[in-house]
């Protein structure tokens, strides 16, 4: 992508490629060792939670839950608003439900691919909800990877991205996602291989009036530069000025959050292992979170978003 894109403040990049010989990017996939997922997979087995897609369902419960999911986006401001046709379109939706309450606990989903500029069929990964009883046990993180297995079975699709924000990085770390990968001795930004669809979805359909206006900003300065006149120097300044200051503000907040991650590095350095904690679990723990921090490093350089290639 040619700009900043300094307006998704609140968001950053991440992509995942996993090697395959048909497909044009590759990175070194993560291998998953999380306790939550681990966690979920065996509250799974035990016949606690049930696992499926929306798709495979009937009729009527496809209606009823899209409905449930659509309410959840109007209540929820960090997720774009969906009517239950909107959820219904998806490529793919995937479900947690408690057996003993016969309840949806958790989804996220996964948007129809669209191409991006290496010709790949990209989908979007995103509306992730967890109901709060049940935070913070993996579920997330689990549905994630249902998902990704999903797709790579689909000849259509090519990968994956999806735009992180601060509640939901865990769930990609864990799942071998990353801000940036290498094609050829060239690395590239996940910005670089999202589709512009994404990014024009934003532009007409975002919601935040200061998103609205940096995206206008952007699209000024680049038409000043592209016909650059003496006398619209000045305004070009007064601009890239305003730009600056943004970018600055979301660098703070990047590192604010990187901050964050490196304090929980320190503590789990010095967490002594027990039957709840084991010594595997506590380095892996350590790892996510330098994943994390990376997905902050590598978008000081663009924006935020999360993506997968298969």
């Amino acid at each position: 992508m040619g700009s900043d894109l300094i307006f998704l403040e609140n968001y950053a990049i991440i992509i995942k490629s996993i090697e395959f010989s048909k497909y044009i990017l590759e990175v070194e996939e993560m291998e998953i060792k999380d306790r939550g997922i681990l966690n979920v997979t065996k509250k799974v087995e035990d016949g606690e939670w049930l696992f499926c897609f929306l798709h495979n369902l009937g009729l009527d419960q496809q209606g009823e839950i899209s409905v449930w999911l659509s309410n959840l986006t109007y209540q929820d401001d960090s997720v774009l608003d969906m009517t239950p046709d909107d959820i219904l379109d998806k490529a793919c939706v995937a479900l947690l439900f408690d057996e003993e309450k016969d309840k949806v606990i958790a989804s996220a989903s996964m948007m129809k691919p669209q191409i991006n500029s290496f010709g790949q069929r990209l989908v979007e990964i995103g509306s992730m909800f967890t109901v709060e009883e049940y935070q913070r046990q993996g579920a997330a993180s689990f549905l994630v990877q249902k998902i990704d297995e999903w797709a790579k079975e689909q000849d259509n699709i090519h990968g994956a991205y999806a735009f992180l924000n601060s509640k939901s990085p865990r769930s990609f770390a864990v799942n071998g996602y990353k801000g940036e990968l290498q094609k050829e001795g060239v690395i590239y930004n996940a910005a670089d291989i999202t589709p512009a669809y994404a990014f024009n979805l934003c532009r007409t359909i975002c919601r935040d009036a200061k998103a609205i206006h940096l995206m206008d900003l952007e699209l000024r300065k680049k038409f000043l530069e592209e016909n650059a006149e003496m006398n619209n120097l000045e305004e070009l300044f007064q601009i890239r000025d305003e730009l600056n200051c943004a970018k600055f503000e979301r660098r703070n907040r990047f590192e604010k959050l990187i901050n964050e991650n490196e304090l929980e590095i320190k503590i789990k350095t010095f967490t002594v292992p027990t039957k709840d904690m084991t010594e595997k679990e506590i380095e892996q723990d350590i790892k996510t979170h330098c994943e994390i921090i990376n997905f902050y490093r590598d978008n000081f350089k663009k924006i935020i978003c999360t993506a997968a290639m298969w």
